[in-house]
C-alpha cells in the first residue's frame, strides 16, 4: 500500500501548522497541505465540549469536497477521510481495505462531555440527531430515548456478515 497524505491546515495556532509542516518534511513527496482561507466560522471548544454551527459543518464539508476532488484528479484507488483528533488502531486501513467494500466507515465512539458514556459519532440528520423520526413527527422524550438506543444497537451489529 502506498499512502499519500492530504491535509487542510485550518489551524489557529502557528505551532500546530509548524507540526504539520514538520510531518510533510519527514514524508517528502507524500504530503500535500491545503491552506484554509481565513475562516469566518471558527471551531469553538473548551475543556468540556465543543460546538458545531451549520456554517462550520458546511465549511468542513467543503474541505472534504476538495479532498474528494483531489483523489479523483489523481485517480487514487481509495480515499480515507479522518478528523485530526482521532486515534486509530495501527491496522485500521488494512481492515477497511480487506472488507472489499466500495464505501465503508469505522464508527468512532466518544464522550461529548466529561463523565458521560461514549456514544457514536454518527447522525441521522442535522448535527446531533441519533434517532429515526419522520418529517413533522412529534415524539416524546421517552420515545426519542428508545429509538436512539435502538439505533446504537444497529451500529454495534456487523454489516455484510
Amino acid at each position: 500500500m502506498t499512502l499519500h497524505y492530504l491535509f487542510v491546515d485550518d489551524n489557529n495556532d502557528p505551532l500546530s501548522s509548524k507540526m504539520l509542516q514538520n510531518f510533510a518534511d519527514k514524508h517528502t513527496g507524500q504530503v500535500d497541505i491545503i491552506p484554509a482561507a481565513g475562516s469566518l466560522h471558527p471551531y469553538t471548544c473548551d475543556e468540556a465540549t465543543h460546538s458545531w454551527s451549520d456554517a462550520l459543518v458546511w465549511k468542513v464539508a467543503g474541505f472534504k469536497d476538495e479532498m474528494i476532488a483531489h483523489a479523483k484528479h489523481y485517480d487514487y484507488d481509495a480515499l480515507f477521510l479522518i478528523d485530526s483528533d482521532l486515534l486509530l488502531q495501527p491496522t485500521t486501513l488494512e481492515v477497511l481495505l480487506a472488507s472489499e467494500k466500495e464505501i465503508i466507515s469505522e464508527i468512532f465512539w466518544t464522550s461529548w462531555t466529561p463523565d458521560t458514556f461514549p456514544v457514536p459519532q454518527v447522525w441521522l440528520k442535522d448535527e446531533y440527531t441519533q434517532f429515526e423520526c419522520a418529517r413533522n413527527e412529534q415524539i416524546s422524550l421517552e420515545e426519542q430515548y428508545l429509538r436512539k438506543y435502538a439505533f446504537y444497537g444497529q451500529l454495534r451489529a456487523p454489516w455484510g456478515i
